[in-house]
């Protein structure tokens, strides 16, 4: 309610007042209704957003997408660059091998090891590839694969006393030095990193180039098993 009369006066009657009726004002349009939204809730629909480049639904499909990005042949380079992959997964736990038959002291392939992997990080820095994808992958997927691992043997030799624990004494490989504390962590470290995630960054790899993603679960996982029996287990 307004009032456009003066405060009223002793001896003056007060002037009427003045009421502003809604419809004297002038009303803003209310904007239209928009397609996906109803009453006093906003609702947005999904169909109405736009659809930004494809997100895939699984990892599989991820690399069936990078088989598919590019159907031409491998160039030296790229050949030459997988090799290196595999070379540098296969390392450390091929070192105990030729460590245990007297060829070449793990202290010696662990400088390599660290050397190649220095290599193939400048890479993968300053000529990032498709396949890096793939490699990271496979990284986190031995790890995890080797703590599932060791859930089992570390329950066989604290608890159920049937065998020894190796992984310190390897650690003791690596360093050179007598079984400690440290050679113990480094053995660990080694062998999460080293043995679990280069293994898994081999398969990867080769079950990338063979199209293992693209078969079926229960073949895949069949590989899989048969990795882990020949060459892992008998290495």
């Amino acid at each position: 309610m307004l009032s456009t009369a003066p405060p009223s006066t002793p001896g003056r009657a007060p002037e009427e007042t003045v009421r502003m009726r809604l419809v004297d004002l002038r009303l803003k349009a209310r904007p239209k209704a928009i397609s996906g939204f109803d009453g006093e809730t906003v609702r947005m629909r999904a169909l109405d957003l736009p659809v930004v480049g494809k997100v895939a639904n699984t990892v599989r499909q991820r690399y069936v997408d990078l088989h598919n990005i590019d159907r031409r042949p491998p160039t030296s380079w790229e050949i030459a660059r997988v090799m290196l992959v595999l070379l540098l997964s296969s390392m450390p736990i091929l070192g105990i091998s030729v460590d245990v038959f007297g060829l070449v002291s793990q202290s010696a392939t662990s400088v390599v090891v660290i050397a190649l992997t220095a290599v193939l990080a400048t890479i993968v820095v300053f000529a990032p590839h498709r396949i890096d994808m793939i490699v990271g992958r496979g990284l986190i997927a031995g790890m995890v694969a080797c703590i599932v691992y060791d859930g089992a043997r570390l329950f066989a030799v604290h608890v159920l006393g049937l065998m020894g624990d190796f992984i310190p004494v390897m650690g003791s490989w690596v360093t050179g030095e007598p079984n400690t504390t440290g050679s113990a962590a480094v053995g660990y470290v080694w062998r999460y990193i080293g043995d679990g995630g280069g293994l898994g960054v081999a398969f990867f790899v080769v079950a990338f180039t063979l199209g293992i993603d693209r078969w079926k679960n229960v073949y895949a996982v069949l590989a899989s098993v048969a990795f882990a029996a020949f060459p892992t287990w008998p290495g």
